[in-house]
């Protein structure tokens, strides 16, 4: 097998830090366990001034003909696509089994997976930092949308390989929730970072601390960007007893940044403590890191986050006592509770370091499991386990994956389709490689990091690039720019609303297409449909014709999320309109009322003991809104203190609201009657979770399936509904069932028995 490691990882920004260190030790252990196995170098020739290192790092392991230099355009400049395509053709051309990419994430390291060439390819997730704090990190739109296409081109990778258990759980949660693509490579400390090494001796250690004015003995921490959390460090140090902090200096290495250094200079002298007190040291080469590990009294971590956190491991290398925080990654690596502190909590780190400053037998336990747990990590089990998941995937690799255009309505966009896509596409990305084809793709972006986003100016380019195109219809003005894609690039259609009239209106007056509603309402019904429009009214013509045919015409096939809608089709437009019609159900996912019931009622200002009764969707007189009020107001529980009826969504039909502020406008109740406007997703689930009954009513169908009936079933939540369109096909049982045209008593005696 042909292996070729792209050395980006050693070449890009981060070849200083751990994203370095770690590429440069896994390549060499990967050569060193080859065995049969060819390995290549690849080189990015743009890091001009990093050839001369990886030639003198490689040497003696690897011959000098292994390592392969190509060069691009201009790195991260106008012609990255260019740059992509040069670095797919140049691996294609070393005829690899498969490409280890080392550098992903790397901000000026020039990428490309399976663009243009299918080689099988393997990733490394050092962590997921961005993912976590977008704000800190990803705040500029541009790193942003940038951080998010290498997300995207990680998803392609045939197997992502992680540094440690909570890193590929992060993959997982945030990136792509497939269990089998995950292999965990840990990394050990290099064979330098002993506590023995000869090239350092007691007299060469006093140097390096004397040249970096450290006079006393000193608790040493590493790192000084937010995330590594040394303003907790500093915080706690401060909050030490005088006395003891007096036989003590506060050393913190590797605090690159300027603004950085002075930042934690202005929080050191806020907190009291002087500047002899408090050493702030930049980035060392490995020879006085070593050094300072060896010679420190007490080594602590306590960072917010780490992949790995190779510095902790270092540490207990070169035999410093260490003491850690309890987060991410470091519980695997320290495996030691009595170590552990809280990060956030100031407390929790000043006990801990109370402890190991004053005891002594504490102090002597932490160097002895330290020296104990480093030797369970080695850098020869790391390459080994790499190199067989290398082999498995060579030899286990699927056909090419195809590749579907997923073109729908996404957050921002205040649409339940925007919600349904949300959950459906990771579904499919276990099937496809998948590409949502939006209007906005940076606010869609902004939104869900985890999903590949193209304008449709890009899918237009690029259509002959798909195997597959999903569309997915609406009847709003999310989706009138899809009606003209739909005509020049066919695919499949997911029919949401079988009456599509609002939304050819919609793109009458948000496009700009004129006459757009009657030439459909011409070409799918007829002059009778436009004699209706002329004598009635166009408001008549749209809540009387579904104007829909086109769209069946024109797509490859139709599905629908219930048999009422096929129903409906057949008896519109006759039955050589089914033939490519399946449907299939609404998709659902399996939901569980929280534990925490009574912090959630609070958190919304409804107390432990309120009855809830709650409608979701959009407020509009289809949605019977009004009658709901009115059953309310009919049944035993409008006089009764202890509950609450809710409408979670917003206005959407000037009308009904007026009708429904006139129902309470007189009451006492109408404090007990609550309209959210526009929840989010987040809102959504509270109030599922809070809900004690679910109300979801119908009339004039227009051949749509509720989301909303599903999520509460799901939740486990009573609910009624009425026999209106699709609404009649649940079976029989799952919910309270009212006829269709239902008086109001008999709304009202279902909410009493609810409740009783």
């Amino acid at each position: 097998m042909r292996i070729v490691i792209d050395l980006q990882g050693c070449q890009a920004a981060g070849r200083l830090r751990g994203v370095g260190r770690y590429t440069v030790a896994l390549a060499k252990h990967i050569i060193n366990n080859r065995g049969d196995h060819e390995v290549l170098l690849a080189a990015n020739g743009h890091f001009r001034d990093t050839l001369d290192d990886i030639r003198d790092c490689f040497y003696g392991c690897i011959d000098g003909s292994a390592l392969k230099i190509w060069d691009c355009c201009r790195a991260n400049g106008e012609n990255e696509a260019l740059d992509g395509l040069l670095y797919e053709y140049f691996i294609r051309s070393l005829e690899p089994d498969i490409l280890l990419i080392t550098g992903l994430f790397e901000r000026d390291a020039v990428l490309s997976v399976r663009a243009y060439a299918n080689t099988p390819v393997a990733a490394i997730f050092y962590d997921a930092i961005p993912c976590l704090y977008k704000d800190y990190y990803l705040a500029d739109d541009e790193d942003y949308v940038r951080y998010a296409r290498r997300l995207h081109m990680l998803k392609k990778a045939d197997v992502v390989f992680a540094p440690s258990r909570c890193a590929a759980e992060d993959y997982r949660r945030c990136v792509d929730a497939r269990p089998d693509r995950v292999v965990t490579l840990p990394p050990a400390a290099d064979p330098d970072f002993t506590a023995s090494a000869a090239s350092l001796d007691e007299g060469t250690i006093r140097g390096i601390c004397r040249r970096n004015a450290i006079t006393k003995p000193f608790v040493l921490g590493i790192g000084g960007d937010r995330r590594k959390n040394a303003e907790g460090l500093l915080t706690a140090f401060s909050l030490l007893p005088p006395a003891l902090r007096e036989r003590y200096q506060l050393v913190i290495a590797g605090v690159s940044d300027p603004r950085e250094k002075a930042s934690l200079r202005r929080h050191a002298e806020n907190w009291g403590l002087k500047e002899h007190e408090t050493r702030l040291l930049g980035p060392m080469p490995d020879t006085d890191l070593q050094a300072l590990y060896r010679a420190c009294h007490l080594f602590v971590f306590p960072s917010l986050y780490e992949g790995f956190g190779l510095p902790l491991l270092e540490a207990m290398a070169c035999g410093a006592p260490a003491i850690s925080s309890s987060s991410s990654s470091l519980p695997e690596i320290m495996d030691c509770d009595e170590a552990l502190f809280e990060a956030e909590n100031p407390r929790s780190l000043v006990d801990k370091l109370l402890r190991a400053l004053t005891d002594e037998a504490f102090r002597a336990r932490l160097i002895r499991h330290g020296t104990r747990r480093m030797k369970t990590f080695s850098w020869d089990k790391t390459a080994q386990k790499a190199l067989r998941a290398l082999e498995e995937t060579v030899a286990g690799r699927p056909q090419k994956r195809l590749k579907l255009a997923y073109v729908s309505p996404f957050l921002p966009e205040k649409s339940g389709i925007s919600f349904y896509s949300a959950e459906l596409v990771p579904e499919l990305e276990k099937h496809y490689d998948v590409t949502c084809v939006v209007l906005d793709d940076k606010a869609a972006l902004r939104e869900n990091i985890r999903l590949s986003f193209r304008p449709v100016s890009w899918f237009e380019e690029h259509f002959r690039d798909f195997d597959r195109v999903l569309y997915h219809f609406g009847n709003s003005e999310f989706h009138i720019h899809m009606f003209d894609l739909l005509r020049r690039f066919p695919g499949v259609v997911v029919l949401h609303d079988f009456f599509l009239s609002g939304a050819h209106l919609a793109r009458e007056a948000f496009a700009g297409i004129p006459a757009a509603f009657s030439r459909e309402l011409f070409h799918a019904h007829g002059y009778d449909a436009i004699r209706t429009q002329y004598d009635h009214g166009t408001h008549e013509a749209m809540m009387r014709y579904p104007v829909s045919a086109s769209v069946m015409e024109q797509s490859l096939g139709v599905i629908s999320h219930s048999r009422y809608s096929r129903q409906l089709a057949e008896t519109w437009y006759g039955e050589a309109y089914t033939r490519q019609w399946r449907v299939i159900p609404l998709l659902q996912r399996e939901n569980a009322r929280s534990a925490n019931d009574r912090a959630l009622r609070e958190s919304l200002g409804i107390g432990k003991d309120t009855f809830v009764i709650c409608s979701f969707g959009f407020l509009t007189s289809t949605k019977k809104n009004c009658d709901l009020i009115e059953g309310w107001l009919a049944s035993e529980l409008a006089g009764h203190k202890d509950m609450l009826l809710v409408f979670v969504g917003e206005h959407g039909d000037p009308n009904n609201k007026k009708r429904m502020e006139k129902l309470l406008s007189n009451r006492r109740d109408k404090e007990r009657v609550r309209v959210t406007g526009w929840a989010s997703e987040e809102d959504f689930e509270t109030y599922m979770k809070v809900c004690d009954v679910a109300v979801q009513l119908r009339t004039s169908s227009r051949g749509e399936t509720s989301a909303a009936i599903l999520t509460a079933l799901s939740y486990g939540i009573p609910t009624i509904t009425n026999k209106n369109g699709s609404f009649a096909e649940l079976p029989e049982g799952t919910v309270v069932m009212l006829e269709d045209d239902f008086q109001t008593k008999e709304l009202a005696q279902a909410l009493n028995g609810l409740w009783k």
